[in-house]
């Protein structure tokens, strides 16, 4: 019932869609424009040491059926939708891992719905598709059937390949999480033959990952000149760092895009030059950001429910009491353990709530299984415990109901912004190299919908002649100066091409 719901409301919502002429973000844009160049065979430049390849590969089969942009926009809402259908399945298994009452499972199911709905509208993003795939895989490792048969471990390993072709980070978080849980199984086992498998599970699993993995290591460090599994985790560290703290370079100049193909430097962000630093010597810089991380992610998973900490707190004294009860470990010890250990990695950067949308579901669930066990051991009339259940039901779902709202009045965001671009582009003939003052976001999508090339805003504050410099060392055909950036420089001996005609927008022409 649950699917059917799903499939329903997307429907609707791919509709709506359509209608507003489909929501677009940055990082859509970068793996739209990846799975071009897989399709068209360009695999020098497809190959992309920031991005996880598995969203551009998978996109590939829709890129034959459309090539224009909004086309493709469609086509990767429709992919985004397809993998929250399968996250959907994978959730019902992973629920099964958990003991409560059906009732409850069909609470918690039901309220998935908008909770999935709320992840694929967010945006095109690999959090949805690493969420699916590491649902499967706690799936299988939380399993007590994981000692009984080799091919669980195999299984593993792809699984855990898959999450890092979706995104980097799992790399560190599988080598981490699969070390520890075969650990734990492994002392935990009484007898010779349960460890035997334990330990070729284990030298299978990671030997499957290093093996495929292998591969893709090879081709991006080869790119790259260096050895590297990734280029984001470089990037990003630097982006938090003292001299930029979460502010992007391509907000401060112009950027020439990657390779011939691509829209804008943000294809490949390995490429931007930016200055390092050592967390060692910036000691109290690097506490001061942990201690920052560790307050938004109690901030995020207390977003996710009010429930969430009590949980947290309630799983740990439950199990404390009982340390050698096996259910208590598979039902509260384990989730907790993948929720602090996937949470480690992100503390020591950037903390944002789609990064942590795999603790949301562990925490409904380790509550599902709590509610389970205070029904047990108590008194409580059937109508009481449905009162609770909708309770339980209701705080878990107002954040994301009120997000999934937001989400649908948001698909109209971009509709201004293709509807503008559209008009650039036939009646006053916007292709070619284009730059901008501010809005970088916008006006990426203009470079998008135009078939043009984005190389970003200017500095703040830069001088006129500076500005024309800059104009003219990158060849930039277009420069757009939007009018509620404040006092801003103006390109000097240039047309502006609108006439005044586009409300708080001005286009100068820099074209021969």
């Amino acid at each position: 019932m649950t699917l059917i719901i799903y499939l329903v409301l997307g429907i609707l919502t791919l509709f709506l869609l359509r209608y507003y002429q489909y929501p677009v973000n940055p990082d859509a844009i970068s793996y739209i424009c990846i799975s071009q160049k897989y399709a068209a065979g360009d695999f020098s430049n497809a190959i992309n040491g920031y991005w996880g390849p598995l969203f551009s590969w998978l996109m590939v089969p829709f890129v034959f059926f459309g090539s224009k942009p909004l086309q493709l926009l469609y086509f990767s809402e429709i992919l985004s939708f397809i993998i929250g259908f399968i996250t959907l399945l994978g959730m019902r298994l992973l629920s099964y891992k958990f003991e409560m009452e059906e009732r409850i499972r069909t609470s918690i199911m039901c309220l998935m719905v908008p909770v999935i709905l709320y992840f694929w509208l967010r945006g095109v993003f690999a959090d949805l598709l690493i969420l699916c795939i590491l649902i499967y895989y706690l799936n299988i490792i939380f399993s007590p059937k994981y000692k009984n048969s080799i091919y669980y471990g195999i299984t593993c390993g792809i699984l855990g390949v898959m999450a890092y072709f979706s995104k980097s980070y799992a790399m560190l978080f599988f080598v981490a999480h699969y070390l520890l849980f075969n650990f734990l199984y492994y002392i935990g086992s009484i007898n010779r033959k349960e460890k035997r498998n334990i330990l070729k599970n284990f030298i299978l699993g990671l030997a499957v990952f290093f093996v495929i993995s292998g591969i893709w290591i090879g081709q991006i460090s080869y790119k790259y000149g260096e050895l590297t599994f990734s280029t984001t985790g470089d990037y990003n560290q630097k982006l938090v760092g003292p001299d930029y703290q979460g502010q992007h370079l391509i907000y401060s100049e112009l950027l020439r895009p990657p390779n011939k193909t691509a829209i804008s430097a943000w294809e490949d962000p390995t490429f931007i030059k930016m200055n390092s630093w050592n967390p060692f010597n910036s000691w109290k810089y690097q506490l001061n950001l942990i201690l920052k991380n560790i307050r938004d992610a109690f901030g995020t998973y207390f977003s996710f429910s009010c429930l969430s900490i009590l949980i947290i707190i309630t799983s740990i004294l439950v199990y404390i009491r009982n340390p050698e009860n096996q259910v208590l470990k598979s039902n509260l010890l384990y989730p907790l353990l993948t929720i602090g250990l996937y949470s480690a990695g992100y503390l020591l950067i950037l903390v944002e709530d789609r990064y942590l949308w795999i603790g949301y579901i562990l925490l409904l669930l380790m509550g599902s299984y709590l509610l389970t066990l205070l029904f047990k051991k108590s008194s409580l009339s059937s109508k009481k415990e449905n009162i609770i259940i909708v309770l339980f039901i209701l705080l878990f779902s107002v954040t994301p109901l009120i997000n999934f709202i937001c989400a649908v009045d948001g698909t109209a965001n971009t509709e201004g912004v293709y509807q503008l671009s559209q008009t650039l582009k036939n009646d006053y003939n916007l292709h070619g190299n284009i730059a901008s003052n501010d809005e970088w976001r916008k006006s990426l999508y203009i470079a998008f919908f135009t078939n043009s090339k984005y190389y970003g805003q200017t500095r703040i504050n830069i001088s006129s002649n500076d500005l024309e410099m800059e104009l003219k060392k990158n060849s930039i055909d277009f420069y757009i100066i939007w009018a509620n950036s404040g006092e801003t420089a103006i390109p000097s001996g240039y047309k502006e091409i609108t006439g005044g005609k586009i409300k708080g927008l001005k286009v100068y022409s820099l074209k021969s």
